[in-house]
């Protein structure tokens, strides 16, 4: 049996925090259908081969965020992620459902149409690669899809990725499931227990990511979502343009994997519970604030030092802000997704940030990335942000909205964004950047008495005191327009939230706590809007703005 998975179901760093996510976001906002089919999938012997429920509530939300009105899925089993897609496209909407097995796609058929969406389902049973072909030659398949999903046998990811790219539309997205493996890709390859199964997959996937990475027709996002997702958006390239693969991805290509066809088999990473792992009551958590130090955390948009001797804290220039099982799972997306793609720019203020003695208080390099791929799927050309420090999350802002857009940036400290500054005007978006320093309430609230403003903005990011989380998210929803996108940083904290409450945390860690678990109950009992709780970085929130 693999031991890629030892004792968890997740990429994360515990169980728990997944069981977090899904009590607290997931379950509570799933749709009826969605919860009948996933508990019949759940008794069927090749349940594993089902998608989880978080990765298609990002889906759902990800469909709406971009207008997606034609989809395409690769790989169907009993119809979850069918069932999710086709509830998120409109009425006129329809999803091309491709599997070699219509045994499994019966299974889910009557709740699919119970659901009151079969009509815009069009099941295909074959090849997945001959469909596609077919797809293709009828001429007016290019272009045409807003969506694709690929969760089938992964040898034939690269087949996939050269049709699934000339069936989308630019500016469309192709999403691939399981890249990350069981965080294989980050293991060596001959770790002791993994199948030989496991081995050949892992080879797949590490070969299709590095792939991905290098091709300029798509620009990718690695998600440790589920079993780990790829985002690709497709750019503005001839839609015969074809990618040149390193020879040694060819060879990889080339080699033998006996596998039956779509979602058949998959291995025994999915199909034992072995010891756990570390427990996430068992992680060092001290000061995990954004300056994690002594602070004061009112209405700032920011965080007031008020000492500078620092305390041993998860959140510090040692330790990366991840909450995946291993560094090097943290690494591995890092060195194969985010830093080949990543802005010169960017990269410089990085590693000026990173020298700073709070340089941790930074977003991430794979949350900016995330954030610049929504931001263009979205079209959003006027932003707002509260919490700035460097201005990291705003260089990346600032390069991914149209030369005309405008961030609105909010921060009690102009010290630190000047240490950023020089760079953003290096990369010539300073333009772009309406930076107002003071407390981020009196300034939400002047923004509000002009009635122009309600509905201006197209996308909000928050990375700020998070005792004023809620005051935030009141002020915002009348700022972003119905159907923008509402993100919070560092909602998952470290992973606190999912310990018990009488957990052994330093006061100032037990505070933090406390107010993200009651903002991530009013988010999820919030009926204007929409949300998703991704696991990126220390966890980021998703609201999509209903009304």
């Amino acid at each position: 049996m693999a031991t890629y998975r030892p004792g968890s179901n997740t990429l994360l760093k515990s169980d728990s925090i997944l069981d977090y996510v899904l009590h607290t976001t997931v379950y509570p906002r799933e749709h009826e259908r969605l919860r009948e089919l996933r508990l019949i999938t759940q008794n069927h012997p090749r349940s594993f081969m089902g998608s989880s429920p978080d990765q298609m509530q990002f889906f759902s939300v990800l469909l709406k965020m971009i207008g997606a009105r034609n989809a395409v899925e690769v790989g169907v089993f009993t119809g979850y992620s069918l069932l999710a897609t086709a509830l998120a496209l409109p009425d006129d909407g329809k999803v091309v459902a491709i599997d070699v097995s219509r045994e499994y796609y019966e299974l889910g058929r009557p709740v699919i149409e119970n659901a009151g969406v079969a009509h815009k389902v069009d099941f295909r049973h074959g090849d997945g690669l001959a469909v596609l072909d077919q797809l293709l030659a009828g001429g007016d398949g290019e272009g045409k899809f807003d969506f694709a999903y690929a969760d089938a046998d992964k040898e034939q990811y690269r087949g996939y990725h050269e049709r699934l790219v000339r069936l989308v539309r630019v500016g469309g997205v192709v999403a691939y499931d399981n890249t990350l493996w069981g965080g294989s890709v980050a293991m060596p390859r001959d770790t002791p227990g993994s199948s030989a199964y496991d081995r050949v997959v892992r080879d797949y996937m590490v070969g299709f990511n590095a792939m991905v990475a290098a091709d300029d027709r798509v620009e990718a996002c690695l998600l440790p979502v589920a079993d780990g997702v790829t985002l690709c958006r497709r750019l503005n390239l001839p839609l015969h343009a074809t990618f040149a693969c390193p020879p040694s991805l060819v060879k990889l290509s080339q080699r033998s994997m006996s596998m039956a066809c779509t979602k058949v088999w998959r291995s025994t990473i999915y199909t034992r519970r072995l010891k756990r792992t570390t427990p996430a009551s068992r992680v060092s958590s001290t000061a995990m604030a954004a300056a994690n130090g002594d602070a004061s955390h009112g209405a700032n948009g920011g965080i007031q030092i008020q000492s500078k001797e620092m305390k041993t804290a998860i959140h510090s220039n040692d330790s990366p802000k991840t909450l995946l099982k291993s560094e090097s799972l943290h690494e591995y997306m890092l060195n194969t997704m985010v830093y080949p793609r990543e802005n010169e720019f960017m990269r410089e203020l990085r590693l000026i940030t990173s020298e700073h003695t709070y340089g941790f208080m930074s977003s991430p390099p794979e949350e900016g990335q995330l954030l610049s791929l929504l931001l263009k799927l979205t079209g959003a050309k006027n932003t707002i942000e509260v919490g700035v420090f460097t201005g990291c999350s705003v260089l990346a802002t600032a390069l991914a909205i149209p030369d005309d857009g405008k961030v609105v940036a909010i921060d009690v400290s102009r010290e630190y964004f000047d240490l950023g500054l020089p760079v953003i005007k290096k990369a010539g978006v300073a333009h772009k950047v309406d930076f107002r320093e003071g407390a981020a309430m009196p300034i939400l609230d002047n923004l509000l008495a002009n009635e122009e403003n309600e509905g201006k903005f197209d996308f909000a990011f928050v990375d700020a005191d998070k005792g004023n989380y809620g005051e935030y998210h009141e002020r915002l929803l009348r700022l972003v327009r119905a159907g923008g996108v509402l993100a919070y940083d560092n909602t998952l904290w470290g992973g606190s939230v999912a310990l018990e409450d009488d957990s052994v945390l330093e006061e100032f860690d037990q505070d933090i706590r406390r107010s993200i678990v009651v903002f991530n109950a009013k988010i999820a009992g919030d009926p204007r809007v929409e949300a998703v709780q991704l696991p990126v970085s220390d966890g980021i929130t998703l609201c999509r703005r209903l009304v």
